[in-house]
């Protein structure tokens, strides 16, 4: 197998991988877990993980530069703990396909902040993005009088994706810019910690101690799969693959979430899901087929995809 095609299979694997996320936080869920204890214990595992390669690779990385601790915080805060269960929400009370379509607008939101805050400028490209993504939204969430999904589970899907916009901008303009690795690793650390905080005030975190083997096998397969091996693979592939092919490819995931989905709930999309959905992905691929003249659409210092 040649390079590239080599590359383009690894980042159909984090589709894969990664698609499987919500239904695999499904499965969790009927053994008795929370969105809360779900999520420490899929941070802790998968962090756990992370920690052990930093401490033989990478040890600098443990301890974060004076004056960037109130961001790697802030970025462990919003970019991973609201994205994680915000989106896990939102996996439990709406379509699996159209929670990920809905996740996948944070490129606009990161294009919205960056001119607001960094004073990027917006092409006519961008902006012709951006109104398609809405019109998408509008349609899919049955905006022009198809089924309506759950409201609070719609909200979440979006929250999500402007937490992961939030962590997508601490790549571009802050802590992560010079080392994405450090602010990788910061990031999950403090997530851990605000998520592990919230559930064990909630009291939620009991629900740990009282699930079945089954439970903390799906666990296990979120944080060494659907987070640990996701981040693995892409890294992997772009040894190979340049990281816009990598961001197109990837974006496999919505139809992997949605086949996944289909095969274990028997949850087939409406037909706003579909139309909404694929004006979203139209939207997204041209705004990263337009990405060098495009300024705020840019990687992370962690995968597409880190839910």
């Amino acid at each position: 197998m040649n390079r590239p095609l080599l590359g383009i299979f690894l980042v159909v694997l984090v589709g894969l991988f990664g698609g499987a996320t919500g239904p695999v936080e499904r499965f969790a869920f009927r053994e008795g877990l929370t969105p809360l204890s779900i999520n420490t214990a899929r941070l802790l595992l998968s962090t756990s993980l992370i920690l052990l390669y930093a401490a033989v690779r990478r040890r600098d990385a443990l301890v974060p530069k004076r004056g960037e601790l109130p961001w790697h915080v802030l970025n462990g805060a919003v970019g991973i703990g609201v994205t994680y269960v915000a989106t896990n929400i939102a996996f439990l009370r709406i379509p699996v396909g159209l929670a990920m379509m809905l996740f996948y607008l944070a490129p606009f939101w990161v294009m919205v902040a960056a001119r607001v805050f960094w004073n990027e400028p917006v092409t006519s490209l961008q902006g012709g993005c951006l109104a398609l993504a809405l019109a998408g939204t509008w349609i899919a969430v049955g905006g022009i009088g198809g089924n309506r999904p759950d409201l609070f589970g719609t909200l979440c899907a979006i929250s999500g994706g402007m937490g992961y916009a939030c962590y997508i901008l601490s790549g571009r303009y802050g802590v992560g810019r010079k080392d994405p690795f450090t602010a990788y690793l910061q990031a999950f650390i403090w997530g851990l910690l605000t998520v592990a905080g919230t559930a064990l005030a909630s009291g939620e975190a009991e629900t740990l101690l009282r699930t079945s083997p089954a439970g903390w096998i799906y666990l296990a397969i979120l944080a060494v799969v659907c987070t640990v091996g996701v981040y693995g693979l892409l890294m992997a592939s772009l040894r190979f693959i340049p990281g816009s092919v990598a961001s197109i490819v990837s974006m496999s995931e919505i139809a992997f979430a949605a086949a996944w989905a289909w095969i274990l709930f028997d949850e087939a999309p409406s037909p706003e899901v579909v139309r909404g959905g694929a004006l979203i992905i139209v939207s997204v691929l041209l705004l990263s087929l337009g990405k060098k003249r495009a300024g705020p659409l840019e990687r992370g210092p962690a995968p597409e995809k880190t839910v």
